[in-house]
């Protein structure tokens, strides 16, 4: 086992822009497994965090939470910072407010920026570096070309960006007012595909649309900026990692960087722009191969990602869905009260869907009362109901009878272990919540999947509830229109969250087509995503 400096030491992980935290989840647990604590930060409209990038107008109240993390630092902690891409700034503004509580920065594939110029420097010229063959308009770059197009008072996304169309399919809109402009930018898949991704597997790359949040660069507030100083910034040892096969952040533009400045070591790693995906296993060793000379003293759509580009591949069309208050849905589950609000986002999908076309409806545990709802109202867009070791309603009872049967059956009070519970709303709508812990996920949903999916989990855990409130007053389903669309269910035999043998009791109260059984945990779509995606496969073309 590698130690720095033979000290187990505290690693802070800064994502760059439009990802989050969950980047992060191929990196945690091996850092973890090294001994080392480990911090991963959602930056503000970033991960599952619930504020917009609209409203995030400065690249301050971007960094807020790094901030606020490391002024809570007790006076002597030191930790080592790491910063992807964007996230170099990041290091750079912690650096120089609390360079006494940095023992090293850590620049991978990042910006670094000099204490010559203003904190916007760099990225001016990594968009003069990466737009270096397009045609420029009039500002800094193209990506602050001001557009006259609005709906209302709100400005539309745009198709902009250098001539060469290397931006793709990649939006741009502006926020903010003339004197204080705010671009924010809603990457592509195929510009993600052709660029930052182009050596990280499909997987991955669907992790990160499913996960997509428009992000920004923040080049017009870090203009203003004050510069940062030798005395503070540049107190605190910097080390770089080159990632050499970036097509995003190219390899000669992050040596320029790296001359500019006086950073202790610079590494190489074969890496595109996302070696957390493309060579985790390359990256920690990096950063734990670094000298010690160096050394001062919330689920959601994401939860698919392997499963999503197998279908694919498959040749179908696939849509995974956040809830309201999940992924990267900015709502908060205390202000979600009932079943219906949470179900929004799947209704309003159902109802936008044409006439003619029908769909094949797959639904995770709790999904399997989401799709309950939306076969009761659109029966005719549903051609297949798939539940997975999901909860499976009958017409008899109201919809909350499942959740209260399991609730007798599922896990006892000291099994939920370091899992939360809140109440919110009033005695007259009581609302609870629940945010499950790491040993209890370890345990129980997650005990046959792998460390990194686990890690992806509580990167990106947010507080849930199962609405059983609510869903005690909702009306029943019906044989007319709920029971018409042909059903389906996967057991996952080795679930011990919702146990097989309650699995086949709620079969046993429903008129299914056909059951399936796979040797999975209560998440196969970490666990057995290709097993999973047979199962799927051949149910649709069974019965769809």
């Amino acid at each position: 086992m590698v130690e720095i400096n033979n000290q187990k030491k505290h690693f802070v992980l800064i994502h760059g822009s439009v990802a989050g935290a969950w980047i992060w989840y191929k990196v945690k647990p091996r850092l973890e497994e090294a001994g080392h604590r480990v911090t991963a930060l959602d930056m503000a409209a970033s991960g599952a965090n619930t504020q917009k990038i609209e409203e995030v107008r400065t690249f301050d109240q971007y960094n807020e939470p790094l901030m606020e993390f490391m002024a809570k630092l007790p006076e002597n902690e030191k930790v080592v910072l790491v910063g992807h891409s964007l996230g170099g700034l990041n290091l750079a503004f912690a650096m120089e407010k609390f360079p006494e509580k940095v023992s090293l920065a850590v620049f991978l594939t990042a910006i670094l920026p000099d204490t010559v110029h203003q904190p916007s420097y760099m990225l001016e010229k990594f968009t003069d570096d990466i737009n270096s063959n397009s045609i420029k308009s009039d500002g800094i770059t193209t990506l602050t070309l001001v557009i006259e197009e609005y709906e209302g008072d709100r400005p539309l996304f745009a198709e902009i960006g250098p001539r060469d169309e290397e931006w793709q399919d990649t939006l741009f809109s502006f926020h903010g007012t003339p004197e204080e402009p705010h671009t924010c930018v809603h990457m592509g898949f195929e510009f993600m595909k052709c660029k930052p991704f182009h050596l990280s597997s499909a997987e991955d790359l669907a992790l990160q649309m499913l996960l997509n949040r428009p992000g920004s660069m923040f080049v017009e507030s870090l203009s203003k900026a004050k510069k940062f100083t030798d005395e503070r910034y540049g107190s605190v040892p910097r080390v770089y990692i080159v990632c050499t096969e970036d097509l995003m952040m190219p390899a000669s533009f992050q040596r320029w960087m790296i001359e500019q400045n006086g950073v202790k070591e610079a590494m190489e790693i074969p890496a595109d722009h996302m070696p957390v995906f493309s060579t985790p296993t390359e990256l920690c060793h990096s950063i734990l191969d670094i000298k010690p000379q160096h050394q001062k003293n919330g689920r959601g759509a994401w939860i698919w990602y392997k499963v999503k580009p197998r279908l694919e591949e498959a040749g179908h069309r696939v849509t995974a869905l956040d809830m309201a208050a999940s992924g990267v849905n900015t709502q908060k589950i205390e202000e979600v009260r009932t079943f219906d609000l949470y179900n929004e986002p799947l209704m309003e999908f159902m109802a936008k869907l044409p006439e003619n076309e029908k769909v094949v409806l797959v639904g995770h545990s709790l999904g399997g009362l989401n799709l309950a709802f939306a076969m009761e109202k659109f029966p005719e867009k549903v051609s297949l109901a798939v539940f997975l070791t999901a909860i499976l309603p009958d017409t008899v009872h109201q919809p909350s009878y499942m959740l209260e049967k399991f609730a007798e059956i599922g896990p006892k009070d000291e099994e939920w272990q370091d899992t939360l519970f809140s109440f919110h709303g009033t005695p007259e709508e009581p609302h609870t919540c629940v945010h499950m812990g790491f040993e209890f996920m370890k345990c129980k949903p997650f005990h046959l999947s792998s460390a990194e999916d686990l890690a992806l989990q509580m990167l990106l855990n947010r507080p849930g509830s199962l609405f059983v409130e609510s869903l005690s007053k909702a009306k029943k389903f019906t044989d007319e229109r709920y029971g018409s669309v042909p059903r389906v269910y996967i057991v996952c035999t080795e679930d011990l969250m919702m146990l097989a043998s309650f699995q086949r009791w709620m079969i046993e109260q429903n008129g299914v087509k056909e059951v399936m059984e796979i040797p999975a945990d209560h998440m196969p779509v970490f666990s057995t995503p290709a097993e999973l995606c047979h199962s799927i496969l051949e149910l649709a073309r069974k019965h769809a």
